[in-house]
């Protein structure tokens, strides 16, 4: 039996597994035809049904159904597993801190990702550095990579007469999967009234379709105006 292991990067993008194959030649026109290697999932089926083996995990643990995650090259479709922000301040022109907490289910790697938060609809901050703050500020860049904080761009939309600003940053180092991630970032409320936005998180490199974000409306941050107020709520 030969053995031996080789490293390779997956791909971005989701994708199923692969069905690899080996095959062998040699001198004097040796050859061995092309043979589908066995993987995790197919080596299930055929130990399943080996003689005196349960298909009842229950019975038998050893039977349980293999995931095809462990299949070579299958590439696990990435999703964010919390997207929730919230605000401090609902006043009119004044500032306002918005906390954000992200988590993804699969790591977002320092090569690879790029995260963008779209829809910042009224927001008055010019384009530039966003700097962060809170727990985790320093798990992120923005795209020149100065740590603590995010690149900000401010468009405005000619048929609202509204600004629009989306900021973007990078990871610092590989992300873990399932941890969420807090940070906070300031900007001036519009000097006139309007509804929440439905603001938007997404992933490039590794992508992530835009994702609206949850709402904080159960914990009222720590805020200038009456915690009971809702208006203090997004």
């Amino acid at each position: 039996i030969f053995a031996f292991n080789f490293t390779v990067k997956n791909q971005m993008t989701p994708r199923e597994p692969a069905a690899p194959a080996v095959e062998m030649n040699g001198i004097l026109g040796f050859h061995i035809a092309s043979s589908q290697l066995t993987v995790p999932s197919t080596l299930h089926s055929w130990y399943s049904q080996l003689p005196g083996i349960s298909s009842n995990p229950a019975s038998n643990p050893a039977s349980a159904p293999m995931q095809s995650w462990k299949d070579p090259l299958f590439v696990l479709t990435p999703l964010f597993t919390t997207r929730m922000m919230g605000q401090t301040n609902p006043w009119p022109g004044t500032s306002n801190t918005l906390t954000v907490s992200l988590s993804t289910n699969v790591p977002m790697t320092a090569e690879c990702a790029t995260l963008r938060i779209l829809r910042l609809e009224g927001a008055c901050k010019p384009s530039g550095r966003m700097a962060y703050s809170d727990s985790d500020r320093a798990s992120f860049e923005d795209l020149d990579g100065v740590a603590e904080g995010g690149s900000y761009l401010s468009i405005q939309d000619e048929d609202r007469d509204i600004q629009v600003g989306s900021l973007t940053f990078k990871p610092v180092a590989d992300t873990i999967a399932n941890q969420d991630y807090i940070f906070s970032f300031s900007v001036t409320n519009p000097t006139e009234a309007q509804n929440s936005p439905g603001i938007q998180v997404e992933g490039i490199g590794i992508p992530i379709a835009p994702t609206f974000f949850q709402k904080d409306t159960t914990t009222v941050l720590t805020s200038p105006c009456d915690a009971i107020l809702l208006a203090c709520r997004w």
